[in-house]
């Protein structure tokens, strides 16, 4: 639903540190991640593991389907499997956003080896110690490390990477930091002149993109829509059949959002129709929504109950622009080319 959901699960998912030009990692049969790749291989046949083709390409690296899944189990586990679930469209999407992202952020860690920025084995070893401590132990990971296939020196590496990225990242990012008094009074007065609506929602999934699947989900939402306009009540609906499991435990009820939070098609309804009214079927990315307005008002905290929250959304914005900037410098200087996954 929410657009910086997309930026955050983008920057979660493609973790540097990937792509050795001279070798590359092997899907190992009989592993957790040997098994996901065979299964996305249904769908993308570039993904097979047998095959473990070549992601993405450029005259400094290349980076491997193995390099490329390896990297995002390391951060989402096996909660990745969910991307069997999505539709092939958001799949594919989501996919080729991580593909691209992770070969930007190869190219920075290139140049911030031909910078010379490092770090130690100590300090990698320190890191690493830390993150064991608080997962349980050293043991139970490297358990883990094993049944996803993936091997304890590319988990290394790949924190080594991540370090060196962090300190290089300092310098292009130093001036996002700075939050000017101008620009907080300059956001809440935009904030003061929003609108803020509430709404309740129900969402049902399309899994695939025939046209029967899409069909009969839209059916299925037709009849919900029918009952809801009838005078069934709109919470209990949400809580029993809406298929969005953050917020169907509250009877689908969104937390409160601004123009630009939410994807066009659901937010255009969310400002158009009357409070109380029950919109008709809205197709969005996620499948199909139906949706109650249930609030719409000006903002009316006080500079100071906010202060932080802006200041945070100015830092977030000047960094995502940073980046922006940066990576688009660098692919300039180390282009490369991702593989398409039609």
């Amino acid at each position: 639903m929410y657009r910086k959901m997309v930026i955050l699960t983008l920057l979660l998912a493609v973790i540097t540190g990937c792509g050795r030009k001279k070798s590359h990692e092997k899907f190992v049969p009989g592993t957790w991640t040997y098994a996901l790749a065979d299964s996305l291989s249904s769908r993308f046949p570039v993904l097979d593991p047998d095959n473990n083709a070549i992601l993405i390409r450029s005259k400094f690296y290349q980076i491997h389907a193995a390099d490329f899944l390896f990297l995002i189990v390391l951060r989402r586990g096996s909660s990745l499997r969910q991307i069997l679930r999505m539709s092939p469209e958001l799949s594919q999407n989501f996919l080729e956003r991580n593909l691209e992202g992770l070969a930007n952020r190869q190219n920075l860690l290139i140049e911030a080896k031909k910078r010379k920025v490092s770090v130690s084995d100590a300090q990698v070893d320190s890191v690493m110690n830390d993150y064991f401590r608080k997962i349980g132990s050293e043991s139970q990971y490297l358990q883990q490390l094993d049944q996803y296939g993936i091997p304890f020196r590319f988990f290394r590496e790949d924190l080594k990477s991540e370090l060196i990225l962090k300190a290089y990242s300092k310098d292009f990012l130093s001036e996002a930091e700075v939050i000017r008094e101008s620009e907080i009074q300059e956001a809440y007065s935009r904030h003061l002149a929003d609108t803020l609506v509430t709404v309740q929602h129900i969402l049902l999934r399309v899994l695939h993109s025939d046209t029967q699947e899409k069909r009969r989900v839209r059916e299925r939402m037709d009849a919900l829509l029918r009952k809801a306009r009838s005078g069934a009540d709109f919470t209990e609906l949400a809580k029993k059949e809406s298929e969005d499991a953050a917020s169907r435990e509250r009877g689908g009820r969104l937390p409160r959002f601004r123009r630009g939070d939410m994807v066009p098609s659901f937010e255009k309804i969310a400002f158009s129709i009357p409070v109380g009214k029950i919109s008709d079927i809205i197709e969005s990315p996620y499948g199909y929504h139906i949706l109650k307005v249930i609030e719409r008002k000006r903002p009316d905290e006080s500079l100071q109950d906010i202060r932080e929250k802006l200041a945070a959304e100015i830092r977030f914005r000047k960094m995502e622009a940073a980046q922006k900037t940066k990576t688009a410098e660098l692919k300039r200087k180390y282009p490369f080319e991702t593989v398409s996954l039609k």
